[in-house]
């Protein structure tokens, strides 16, 4: 009996030194107050989601303009014409009357040259086709270049002949003879510096003069 009472109060008196050592080991509580009635949290609004720029397609391009003529360099010479610069050089027209007597026609001139409408000029006066009817025009479209010396390099393209009552091969020929006889030409030492090499085109034009 001694020995069954020693191990009961033994039980006993461990679990309440467990307990009591449990509820002195628990920490207090912290005491956090109710919200009043009525209380809503302030939430944030999300963020806005990030811009996406998309770009954009290039604008259609738009066709290039033709090149514009500007006034040819010179002033005006004897046989008249306009002319131009473009990008694949110079084009320029001479216009002449023609007559029955083509010795009359065929003047040659040594004048000093300073710009290329007074060399177009000068070619023109040499220039001696077969004269056209009455009311008709005889032409003719020369592309060459000069050289330093007022001589024309190489040979001649003729891209274009108009021989109303005549025979092209007649009017090509007058040409080639205008040249042989004109050429070289007399330059000034500006166009004897500018001149050479640059690809020149010129529309020959003749009109038969009404009184001979």
């Amino acid at each position: 009996m001694r020995i069954v009472g020693v191990i009961g109060f033994g039980l006993l008196s461990g679990v309440a030194l467990a307990t009591g050592f449990s509820q002195a080991a628990e920490p207090p509580r912290p005491f956090y107050p109710q919200p009043y009635p009525g209380y809503q949290p302030q939430i944030p609004p999300p963020p806005p989601p990030p811009r996406i720029e998309i770009p954009r397609a290039p604008a259609p391009s738009r066709p290039t303009p033709p090149p514009v003529i500007s006034p040819s360099l010179g002033g005006r010479g004897g046989g008249g014409g306009g002319g131009g610069i473009l990008p694949g050089g110079m084009t320029m027209t001479a216009i002449k009357l023609l007559h029955e007597d083509r010795d009359r026609d065929a003047a040659p001139s040594k004048a000093a040259i300073d710009r290329p409408r007074q060399a177009a000029d000068q070619l023109a006066a040499c220039w001696s086709p077969p004269p056209p009817p009455p009311g008709e025009t005889v032409e003719i479209t020369m592309r060459f270049s000069f050289n330093r010396h007022g001589g024309i390099v190489g040979s001649p393209r003729i891209t274009y002949v108009k021989a109303p009552g005549a025979d092209p091969e007649a009017v090509r020929e007058s040409l080639r003879a205008a040249i042989k006889t004109c050429s070289p030409l007399r330059f000034s030492k500006s166009m004897a510096a500018s001149a050479p090499g640059y690809p020149i085109s010129i529309r020959f034009i003749g009109r038969r003069a009404e009184r001979d």
